[in-house]
Order: C-alpha cells, then structure tokens, then sequence
C-alpha cells in the first residue's frame, strides 16, 4: 500500500482526498480507500471504506510515520526448518 493523489491511486493505494476540491480525482483513480474530510460522502465516490480526517496537517504527519516505520522495518525470514 501507499498514500497516492486520488487520480493516479491504484486499486491497493489509500487516496489522499482530505479537502472536497480532491472528489473528483477519486473517479479518475482506482482507489478503494482515501483519507478525505469531515462530512464527506465517499460511498457516492465509489469507495469501499474512508478515514475521516478532521485535521488534514495532523493527519498527513501521522501517516507518513506509520508509512515510513512500515517502509524501514527490517523484514525477517522464518527459520524453523520449513
């Protein structure tokens, strides 16, 4: 998954649409998700599931700490004899 504008998101991405001037790319896009704003009607967009951001700042900081913690975690494989 990543964070993408709403045109160019693909069907794994989450769309950044967190101001109603975004609606429109959702339809352009192939997001299944998108963080928007408060009151939006993202069902109308064609969405399958939204997070509501009331502080659009706020929340653009928190995902890209949880975007990048999940970038840098160092993956580890399984050694138990499988």
């Amino acid at each position: 998954m990543r964070a993408s504008e709403p045109a160019s998101a693909g069907p794994d991405d989450l769309a950044l649409a967190m101001d109603p001037k975004y609606a429109s790319g959702i339809s352009d896009g192939a997001a299944r998700a998108a963080l928007v704003w408060p009151g939006a009607d993202w069902r109308a967009m064609g969405l399958q599931a939204a997070i509501f951001a009331p502080r659009g700042r706020l929340a653009m900081v928190s995902l890209s700490r949880m975007m990048d913690e999940v970038r840098h975690r160092p993956w580890h494989s399984r050694d138990d004899g499988h």
